[in-house]
């Protein structure tokens, strides 16, 4: 099909070669709301299959250059058979494509495919113990997240559905950037298009301003603009955010409260990873939103460092909007 024919809402997952569960595809419906949701089932297979020296003397009586061919065709066939046998299982499986391709980076296919088709979203799954992952599924998540030019939804292996559940809870986190400013206004439409959902706005003073905060008190003391204590600038600070935050979701808030949904927005002083990632342990989203920042050198393994907290706290679900 033309890729101008194709449905804007169209979803490209992400598949192992032993196919996908079946929950996943219904994670995926009932995250959209929309049964009959496009969904193009994508396998990278490697195209290159790279053998070891000491793989190379032990299969010296063999045509490794056959064999580097064969192999791709048999991983092939055996994911195709897989993700049949998956797709026979579903209602409506004429709204459910698959496609395998040959490349050396799994993310970049998923990614041209996601493209190609003009897919309102990429959905992966990662198992709950990431750092076990590396460097095969997790390097794949973390490229996806750095380099998607559309949101990519991550599920975690085995939670249950929490968006089939009547009512969500949802937490953006915002830094008040360009960037952030794209995830909130994401997350304020799927809570709208869900209904009632408790909404969590979140923004956090990094801890480094306390320091910023204390000269700032000592030198307003000094030039009698009033005992403005560090206590009082934060207070002040705090709600200078909080004013900042519902400015942000104005346009959203008639909406959320016609569709039932309940919005809070909150304010921390703190160390922002860590205290997204207790927000998350304590108010257990159901889904959790994040925007990319546009620099991500910084942070684990090349990725900003909120967001891998987020995970690493064992968030069933984020959404990363580029």
């Amino acid at each position: 099909m033309p890729a101008s024919n194709q449905n804007h809402d169209t979803v490209v997952v992400g598949v192992k070669k032993d196919g996908a569960h079946p929950d996943l595809i219904r994670k995926i419906r009932s995250f959209s709301k929309r049964p009959q949701v496009p969904i193009c089932l994508v396998h990278a297979v490697e195209e290159k299959m790279k053998f070891p020296s000491l793989y190379r003397e032990i299969l010296g009586s063999f045509d490794i250059s056959e064999l580097g061919r064969q192999l791709p065709e048999i991983h092939e066939k055996e994911a195709r058979a897989a993700l049949e046998t998956m797709k026979a299982t579903l209602d409506d499986q004429e709204n459910i494509r698959i496609q395998i391709v040959h490349s050396e980076d799994a993310a970049a296919s998923l990614i041209a495919e996601a493209q190609l088709t003009r897919a309102s979203m990429i959905v992966i799954e990662v198992h709950e113990h990431l750092y076990q992952l590396i460097p095969q599924g997790l390097s794949v998540a973390l490229n996806l997240l750095q380099h998607a030019p559309m949101p990519v939804l991550i599920l975690r292996q085995g939670a249950p559905n929490h968006f089939e559940k009547s009512e969500q809870v949802l937490l953006v986190a915002d830094d008040l950037s360009a960037s952030s400013l794209g995830a909130v206004r994401k997350a304020m439409n799927l809570a709208i298009q869900w209904g009632h959902t408790r909404v969590i706005h979140l923004h956090v003073i990094e801890q480094a301003m306390h320091g910023t905060l204390t000269e700032l008190a000592a030198i307003s003391k000094k030039v009698n603009v009033g005992p403005m204590g560090t206590p009082e600038l934060l207070e002040y600070l705090e709600g200078e955010m909080k004013e900042v935050l519902l400015r942000r979701t104005a346009e959203y808030q008639e909406a959320l409260k016609q569709k039932g949904s309940t919005y809070e927005a909150m304010v921390q002083v703190g160390h922002v990873a860590s205290k997204v990632g207790s927000m998350i342990q304590e108010k257990k989203p159901d889904l959790t939103v994040f925007g990319r920042r546009q620099r991500l050198h910084h942070g684990p393994f090349g990725f900003a460092r909120v967001p891998f907290a987020a995970m690493l706290a064992q968030s069933d679900a984020v959404l990363i909007v580029p």
